[in-house]
């Protein structure tokens, strides 16, 4: 199955383009700039255990390229405990099979938590988060309503 298959099959069965925002609670104003992320089995393992890419249903979550998945892989590098934490709460939404507003706010207080910790860090000169880290979809509540 191709990729963009993939991701439109992913758009309609977690209604994402209904929600406008991604597994991790980013706002998304094209679908061209979500992208995979391997949730269970990482992309570097997946060929040396069998699994070809890992592009498969139950290995992926659509996160915002630029803004959660960036971020993500940031914290997996300073803190793999809370990026293990934020890829549970992604596989139990895969499981469920829907974005959950539960899911959405353990993992912006995984989130908040990260940038408590890490506020003032930098790396490679840059402030290591962003702006536009700290901008996610739980900050506008009123959208659940």
């Amino acid at each position: 199955m191709r990729n963009s298959d993939l991701k439109n099959i992913m758009l309609k069965k977690y209604l994402l383009k209904k929600l406008k925002f991604d597994f991790m609670g980013y706002p998304f104003k094209n679908i061209n700039s979500l992208s995979f992320h391997h949730v269970v089995v990482s992309r570097c393992e997946c060929e040396k255990n069998g699994f070809d890419t890992g592009y498969y249903l139950w290995n992926l979550a659509l996160l915002n390229r630029k803004t959660s998945h960036d971020y993500l892989h940031i914290i997996e590098d300073y803190d793999y405990d809370m990026f293990e934490d934020i890829n549970s709460e992604l596989f139990d939404m895969i499981v469920k099979e829907q974005v959950t507003i539960e899911n959405i706010m353990y993992i912006n207080s995984i989130l908040e938590s990260f940038e408590r910790e890490y506020c003032g860090h930098t790396r490679n000169g840059h402030p290591l988060i962003k702006d536009s880290y700290t901008r996610r979809i739980i900050l506008y509540k009123d959208i659940f309503k």
